[in-house]
């Protein structure tokens, strides 16, 4: 196969990539070797990634690919603007031997980088990645964060009974022979050349359909430093189809240096705004601050907090603030003050998981005797149903028939095609 920087692009040029149990994550893999890699290893999912997008796709969607698939979405460049309008705030994953890890970043009202909202941790990671935030105008700035990886893991696959996969050779190159005949070491003919006298024929490997290793994964993004200075949205407080509501819950306070000479049990332990945020704290002989409590975690902060020890004694302790992402909450006690609740802009695509009271919901689900409901877990009060349609949400009235598999939590890759259940939608509509 021949390549020229100035021709256009040939299908035979698009390249694929895929998870090795063995090797992990493997790219540039051509159409022909994704062909004769599904047929040794039946039901791979391959990888198509770009700077736009990445996507799924089983050997038959491979091999439906086209040259169009490739072309970016983004606007070309336009040169010099001096007056352009900020884009939002992205996240980039970068390195790690993965692929696929995708997040939104959620900026508080002073412009601080207060949490990652983790939408997808990716595939066949190696080490960490370098996690970079950056607007497209370079305003913000001095922000660090750190992805964190998950153990190897195993996920339930589900396929279509009626799926079949159908492998395309037509793109590969013919396999060339040099020698069809076999010699002694005097020379002379001896017979056709076999491989099997060589290297015996090795069955191929059993592949389990219920299950496949994914290599690691992204399961968190630690805040170590919020940075500043980054644009948020123009509308903060509007409901908007690419954007969707959080609650950030302060979940731990990090005792980055524990100090010296505290007095305890006198010194007072404050946090600014506290949001009603109760916390107190344990020291050692040294009067070193060891560990910090949270006794109440208090409302929504939609700032980064100030955590501070009010002494006359003690020295250099210092906090670090870790908050917990509450997608699209539906709790009275964190709603009834909509100025603390941070609009993120959605752009990765966040799954949709129903609607309720009219509006699309993002947030995590249960089910009771099958019915589907807002939140984690029962609680007090009356729970909020989620439904399938907004027409059911506005009308409350269920006419949608129950999915064949029921998911709970937050639910966010029930767009994955790797997730394939015959005579269910693929898609909330």
């Amino acid at each position: 196969m021949s390549f020229n920087i100035f021709g256009q692009t040939q299908k035979d040029s698009i390249k694929l990539g895929y998870i090795s149990s063995n090797s992990g994550y493997v790219d540039g893999v051509t159409i022909c070797e994704a062909n004769k890699y599904a047929k040794n290893n039946p039901k791979t999912i391959f990888i198509l990634s770009t700077r736009n997008f990445v996507k799924y796709l089983n050997i038959n969607q491979v091999n439906n690919l086209t040259t169009e698939d490739l072309i970016s979405a983004e606007k070309p460049c336009e040169g010099i603007v001096m007056e352009n309008e900020c884009g939002p705030t992205k996240v980039y994953f970068h390195g790690g031997g993965g692929i696929g890890a995708e997040a939104n970043p959620i900026i508080g009202l002073d412009g601080a980088l207060l949490a990652i909202d983790l939408i997808s941790g990716g595939f066949g990671y190696q080490y960490p990645p370098i996690v970079e935030v950056k607007d497209s105008c370079g305003i913000g700035a001095s922000s660090v964060a750190t992805a964190v990886l998950g153990e190897v893991i195993e996920e339930l696959e589900f396929y279509d009974e009626e799926y079949v996969e159908i492998y395309d050779f037509k793109l590969c190159p013919p396999e060339e022979v040099e020698n069809q005949l076999r010699y002694d070491p005097e020379g002379k003919v001896i017979g056709e050349w076999d491989p099997k006298l060589y290297a015996p024929e090795i069955p191929l490997a059993t592949i389990p359909t219920d299950s496949a290793v994914l290599g690691g994964v992204v399961t968190n993004v630690i805040i170590s430093d919020p940075g500043n200075s980054y644009p948020q949205p123009t509308v903060l407080f509007e409901e908007s189809s690419d954007r969707y509501p959080v609650c950030l819950i302060l979940d731990d306070v990090i005792v980055e240096d524990s100090g010296i000479n505290y007095n305890c049990g006198v010194d007072k332990l404050q946090i600014i705004p506290d949001n009603g945020v109760i916390l107190d704290y344990t020291c050692d002989t040294f009067g070193r601050i060891s560990k910090v409590k949270i006794l109440d975690n208090g409302g929504c902060f939609p700032v980064y907090p100030q955590i501070t020890m009010q002494t006359d004694t003690g020295i250099n302790a210092t906090f670090r603030p870790v908050f917990r992402v509450v997608r699209d909450p539906v709790d009275p006690a964190l709603t009834r003050d909509r100025q603390k609740l941070i609009q993120v802009t959605d752009l990765v695509g966040l799954k949709l998981t129903g609607y309720v009271n009219g509006r699309p919901y993002y947030g995590a689900v249960f089910y009771e005797n099958g019915v589907r409901f807002a939140g984690y877990y029962k609680t007090i009060g009356t729970p909020l149903l989620v439904y399938d349609t907004l027409q059911e949400s506005i009308d409350a009235q269920i006419t949608t028939p129950p999915s064949a598999i029921q998911r709970q939590g937050t639910d966010v890759r029930s767009n994955n095609p790797r997730l394939n259940i015959p005579g269910t939608p693929g898609e909330i509509i």
